[in-house]
């Protein structure tokens, strides 16, 4: 499964928005219908998409980082550029993740809409 968050910022200050994956695991089914998603991007939005296996990595109790960690490091951010923000999460992931072990598929993709 997956999932997507936007994070941006409006002059009203930094919003962010969770875009739920749902349909078919990619490769589980021959002809998969994915349901569309639609959300409204102004200049300077921030996409941030990834895969739950980034968020499924343990620490050394074994609790995983989640979105609730994941969405907090987000709002944290100042910025809206991509390779900050994939920065800030890929160290957040590190530091809180003791398991070298690949458990399951881990993507990022972060994008300016502009």
């Amino acid at each position: 499964s997956s999932a997507a968050s936007d994070v941006y910022k409006r002059p009203g200050g930094l919003a962010l928005t969770v875009l739920q994956g749902t349909g078919p695991l990619l490769g589980d089914v021959m002809d998969p219908v994915f349901p569309n998603h639609k959300q409204q991007l102004s200049n300077a939005d921030s996409v941030v998409f990834l895969t739950d296996g980034l968020l499924d990595q343990r620490d050394a109790n074994g609790d995983p980082y989640g979105y609730r960690r994941f969405h907090k490091l987000l709002k944290s951010q100042a910025t809206t550029e991509p390779k900050e923000i994939s920065t800030a999460v890929l160290a957040g992931l590190a530091a809180h993740s003791t398991d070298d072990k690949l458990r399951d598929d881990q993507a990022l993709l972060v994008v300016k809409w502009a």
